[in-house]
């Protein structure tokens, strides 16, 4: 968070509340809105075996879909961890 606002580190007390001042005035970048005429979302579980699978959809996107009408649309993968026993432990605690 400190790289991201430019602080630098460490923080010395006397220099708390000008940092905080600058953190929280901070202006920040609305979201663009997302086309949902023209995207896709592909949500799928990552592990190690999967870590060329974007890679590959889009290639095969881009094989199948390319001279079709569907081309226009944009596929956006997302990822999310495979659950282990650490985190179902940590999650149900």
């Amino acid at each position: 968070m400190f790289k991201k606002f430019d602080v630098p580190e460490p923080i010395h007390s006397h220099e708390y509340e000008k940092i905080r001042s600058t953190i929280i005035s901070r202006q920040y970048q609305s979201k663009q809105p997302i086309d949902y005429e023209n995207n896709i979302f592909i949500h799928f579980t990552f592990c190690s075996s999967m870590r060329q699978f974007p890679k590959e959809f889009h290639n095969l996107w881009q094989k199948y879909f390319n001279s079709s009408p569907i081309t226009d649309i944009q596929p956006i993968l997302g990822t999310r961890n495979v659950q282990n026993l650490q985190q179902e432990l940590v999650r149900n605690h």
